[in-house]
């Protein structure tokens, strides 16, 4: 009598849609954060540079100064956390997981196949993410 491995038991397909609800979820809480913190560092950037300017044509020096360097630090950090570049990488990883879950659900895809898919997925993030290069 030979006994049943994990690995010779039949894919669950409770077990796939478990894991995409996850990635999903992991995905859209990482879409949400990253486009509200570029929408903010923008409008930041926008509102804090036309203040340094209104205020340096009124002759208040110190507080042009002030909102020129809140705008600098806006754009640095939207810069170097590339906030733009994350939010359409979580979107983009989100929608195709979106598309996978209603492949699944009309039974265009089986559980192997959406296996497959979800690592294929999984390792295009791990590689795509981008991250600020350093030169130095």
């Amino acid at each position: 009598m030979t006994s049943r491995t994990s690995i010779d038991a039949p894919l669950d397909i409770s077990v796939v849609t478990h894991a995409l609800t996850k990635q999903i979820a992991f995905h859209h809480k990482w879409k949400t954060l990253t486009m509200f913190s570029y929408a903010i560092s923008s409008v930041g950037i926008v509102i804090g540079s036309s203040a340094a300017m209104l205020f340096a044509a009124l002759n208040h020096g110190t507080i042009a100064a002030i909102f020129a360097a809140i705008s600098g630090i806006l754009a640095s950090a939207e810069k170097s956390l590339l906030l733009r570049e994350k939010w359409k990488i979580h979107l983009s990883i989100m929608i195709a997981l979106q598309n996978l879950e209603i492949d699944i659900a009309a039974g265009i895809v089986d559980v192997k196949q959406a296996l497959d898919e979800i690592k294929r997925v999984g390792q295009s993030y791990a590689k795509d993410l981008p991250v600020e290069s350093r030169v130095g």
